[in-house]
């Protein structure tokens, strides 16, 4: 089963991620999304495997994805290995996939919006990407808030839309619906 994250670029889904992992350690395990995408200066984290494009290339001849895309001309990839019985895998994608993971998957979506544009521009500022990269991904914020409008009855049917403020939406409000509505019995 696959907890599916996604939203705007800085909105904080690698950090939800994380969250939900340390907190249940026994019920959730990070889906690590392969990139050929190079780290950000400073960046540990278990969500993303690097690669080059020579190897992506090999693992999509060999089948190994579910779903591959390009975004911000970096490719990325998710693994068959997500679609598990035994086990729960937390990834994140953007927003353009999400009809292709309802399609293709029995994911359970979490949608992470924004109160504006300058809330996203101090995020992605503060982690360190440049005013190009910034800019950029601000425009792609735009077009994928438009895109997700046709999606939102399906996204609540089978998950939730939450507004991100600040990070303690994740303890209040994120981490205890999924507390209820992926570990009750």
């Amino acid at each position: 089963m696959i907890l599916l994250i996604f939203g705007p670029s800085g909105i904080g889904k690698s950090y939800l991620a994380e969250a939900v992992v340390n907190k249940w350690p026994m019920n959730f395990e990070i889906g690590a999304v392969t990139t050929t995408r190079q780290p950000r200066a400073n960046e540990e984290t278990k969500d993303r495997e690097f690669v080059t494009d020579i190897e992506f290339d090999a693992l999509i001849r060999a089948g190994d994805f579910l779903l591959h895309d390009v975004y911000d001309n970096n490719r990325y990839g998710w693994r068959k290995s997500l679609e598990s019985d035994e086990e729960i895998f937390v990834t994140n994608i953007w927003p353009t996939l999400v009809p292709d993971f309802l399609a293709e998957t029995s994911a359970i979506p979490i949608l992470l919006t924004s109160p504006s544009n300058d809330f996203l521009r101090e995020r992605m500022s503060a982690r360190g990407d440049d005013a190009e990269t910034i800019r950029r991904r601000i425009a792609i914020a735009m077009q994928d808030q438009a895109f997700l409008q046709k999606y939102e009855d399906e996204i609540s049917a089978r998950g939730q839309i939450f507004e991100i403020r600040d990070d303690n939406t994740i303890d209040h409000k994120i981490l205890p619906w999924i507390e209820s509505n992926m570990l009750s019995s």
